[in-house]
């Protein structure tokens, strides 16, 4: 979590600049950067500590990305809830418009599956059947189960 303090801490000198001459300056800096086609480095994704994840898997701890497809985003499709992803069902019509962002994800990882919490942080990668015992046996449910959905 200190990634993420640190992350808002550095927006926060950004953005709350009060002086008027001092934040026309930097929005000058700014304007001039984006005309030159710099464009700031991403921050570093955010990864949570040991807890409700699968420890040793792949991606476990990372927040899970959130791919849009026009004016749809992936969490609006899914819902609320945890989410088990497999790259089996990446043609599935929920799934279809985001199939190459999540295929990308999974295949840098070495993983046929993913199981998102639904803080959007990734319980684990690995088989289906092993994040679904893995969750069962952290949480005490079963896994979920995605289930097709329909584009709204």
């Amino acid at each position: 979590m200190r990634a993420a303090i640190e992350l808002a801490i550095a927006m926060g000198r950004v953005v709350c600049i009060t002086d008027p001459q001092a934040a026309a300056q930097r929005d000058q800096a700014m304007a001039a950067q984006q005309a030159a086609g710099i464009r700031p480095p991403p921050p570093a994704p955010l990864s949570i500590g040991p807890g409700c994840r699968l420890e040793g898997s792949n991606g476990a701890g990372e927040l899970f990305p959130q791919p849009w497809s026009g004016d749809q985003k992936l969490d609006a499709i899914l819902g609320d809830g945890p989410w088990l992803i497999r790259l089996a069902d990446l043609d599935s019509p929920a799934l279809k418009p985001f199939a190459a962002d999540l295929a990308s994800w999974l295949l840098a990882r070495s993983a046929e599956a993913v199981l998102v919490r639904p803080d959007r942080y990734v319980f684990g990668t690995g088989t289906p059947d092993a994040l679904s015992k893995g969750w069962q046996d952290f949480t005490g449910s079963p896994a979920p189960v995605l289930e097709p959905v329909s584009i709204r």
